[in-house]
C-alpha cells in the first residue's frame, strides 16, 4: 500500500508539471506566431542580443581583489636546540619582513591578487522562472556529483520581448523537473509503463524515483542472502498467524480485556516484522 501511495503520488505530481509544460509550450507557439516573421524571426534576434551580451561579458575589465593578508612562514624548531639559535632565527625573520618586499627570494609573499569580472550581462539579462513551478525530479535523492543539474537555457531565453523569455525560462525549467537525476536522465513520462512499475515493485524501497543507482555486476550470494531473509520473514509472519493468532480469535461472549492480552504480543510481533 505504500508503495503504490508512493508511486501515484510521485507521478501525479510529475503529471501536473507536464501538463503545465504543454500550456506552456502552446501559449509560447501562440505567441510566436502572432509576431511578425514568427519563430524563426524570434530565434535570430535571440541570437544575436545573446552574442552582444556575451561580446560585452568578454570586453568587460577584470577587477582585482586584494588578499586579505598574506601567509605567515613557519620555524622549524627541534628540541636540542638552544633559546640563542631560536632568538638567531626570529632576528633573522624579523630581517625579512623589512626587506621581503624588495627580495622575492626571502621573506613573507603577498597572496596574488584574484581577479574577477566586474559584470556578467550575458548572464544577469536571463529571466528567472516562475516562483510557483512545482517541483518534480529535482526532491529525488541525486545519484551523481551534483544535485539535478539543469541544462543549457533554449535560444529563445535571449530574446529581448519579456513574455517571449520568461515562457521559454518556465519551460526549461519544466523540462529539467521531469528528468531524473541518474546516468540515463529518464524523462517523464516515458517512464510511465509496465516495467517501469513492476521493477519499482520488486525493488526493496518505499520511495518512488524515476531512476535508481544500478550497479554494473550482480553478487550471487547478496541476492540469495535476500531471498532467503524474505521467505523466511515470511515464513514466520505465517507462523505466528497460524498458532498465537487464528486460534485465539475472539468469539461472542469471549472477554474483550482477556483477548487483547492473548493477541496484543503475536499482533505486534506480526506488525514489526
Amino acid at each position: 500500500m505504500m508503495k503504490m501511495h508512493s508511486y501515484m503520488a510521485h507521478n501525479g505530481l510529475l503529471s501536473s508539471i507536464y501538463n503545465r509544460l504543454q500550456k506552456e509550450k502552446a501559449t509560447l507557439e501562440h505567441y510566436l506566431d502572432s509576431q511578425p516573421g514568427g519563430r524563426e524571426a524570434a530565434l535570430r534576434e535571440a541570437k544575436a542580443r545573446q552574442e552582444t551580451l556575451e561580446a560585452i561579458e568578454s570586453a568587460a575589465p577584470e577587477v582585482s581583489i586584494p588578499s586579505s593578508r598574506a601567509s605567515t612562514p613557519r620555524i622549524a624548531v627541534t628540541g636540542d636546540e638552544s633559546i640563542a639559535v631560536l632568538d638567531e632565527k626570529l632576528s633573522g625573520l624579523s630581517g625579512n619582513n623589512n626587506n621581503g618586499n624588495n627580495n622575492g627570494s626571502s621573506g613573507l609573499r603577498a597572496r596574488r591578487p584574484s581577479r574577477k569580472r566586474s559584470s556578467l550581462p550575458a548572464k544577469d539579462n536571463l529571466p528567472a522562472p516562475a516562483k510557483d513551478i512545482p517541483k518534480g525530479t529535482s526532491l529525488e535523492p541525486s545519484h551523481g556529483i551534483s544535485p539535478h543539474e539543469p541544462t543549457g537555457p533554449a535560444q529563445l531565453v535571449w530574446s529581448s520581448d519579456p513574455r517571449i523569455a520568461i515562457l521559454a525560462r518556465n519551460i526549461d525549467a519544466m523540462q529539467d523537473e521531469l528528468r531524473s537525476n541518474g546516468e540515463l536522465g529518464l524523462v517523464w513520462p516515458e517512464t510511465v509503463s509496465y516495467r517501469n512499475f513492476i521493477e519499482f515493485m520488486f525493488f526493496p524501497t518505499l520511495v518512488y524515483q524515476l531512476e535508481y543507482p544500478r550497479t554494473t555486476t550482480r553478487r550471487p550470494l547478496y541476492i540469495l542472502e535476500k531471498v532467503l531473509a524474505t521467505f523466511g520473514t515470511f515464513s514466520l509472519i505465517y507462523t505466528v498467524t497460524e498458532h498465537y493468532i487464528m486460534p485465539y480469535t475472539p468469539k461472542p461472549g469471549d472477554s474483550l480485556i482477556h483477548s487483547f492480552v492473548q493477541l496484543a504480543i503475536p499482533m505486534m510481533t506480526n506488525f514489526l516484522l
